[in-house]
């Protein structure tokens, strides 16, 4: 191992970043909520992760009125919720490989 791994190893250290992915919050939010709290220095109960996994599940935010705008329609930063959704709102298949393409590279290149 080396190179780029070990210089994002420093950058995390140094800047005290934590990388959570949304495909990570929804297999297993649980896991990534005891992760985030950790990384905070927090310590939660098991009553605490469900708070926090209920309150910030994706059904619970698309049913509060923090995204209706005045006239009382919903706003668009939130879709549906599920993972690659993104791919169905592009208009040809080369932006959807272009993407998938950066993500890759983005991923290989922060070994996440």
């Amino acid at each position: 191992m080396g190179g780029t791994r070990d210089q994002l190893a420093d950058c995390r250290n140094q800047y005290d970043i934590l990388v959570v992915r949304y495909e990570d919050m929804i297999q297993n939010s649980d896991r990534e909520i005891r992760r985030i709290a950790e990384f905070l220095g927090k310590k939660v109960s098991d009553d605490d992760v469900k708070v926090v996994s209920e309150r910030t599940s994706f059904k619970n935010q698309t049913s509060t009125k923090l995204f209706e705008t005045e006239d009382g329609s919903r706003s668009s930063l939130l879709r549906k919720g599920v993972v690659g959704d993104w791919e169905n709102h592009f208009t040809d298949d080369s932006e959807v490989k272009k993407m998938e393409n950066i993500a890759k590279e983005l991923y290989a290149k922060f070994g996440i």
